[in-house]
């Protein structure tokens, strides 16, 4: 990370979906920095 993401929050791009295990979820890249995000996907309504 670094400093201006610390000081200023991270840009997230959009994101793909992935598989941790057996369990879908999205990894999200930093445009900044290159730091790393798995999130939950949002249920479809």
């Amino acid at each position: 990370m670094r400093l201006r993401c610390f000081f200023l929050g991270c840009v997230w791009d959009e994101g793909s979906l992935t598989e941790v295990g057996r369990v879908p979820m999205l990894c999200q890249r930093c445009t900044r920095c290159g730091a790393q995000r798995y999130l939950n996907p949002e249920p479809e309504i």
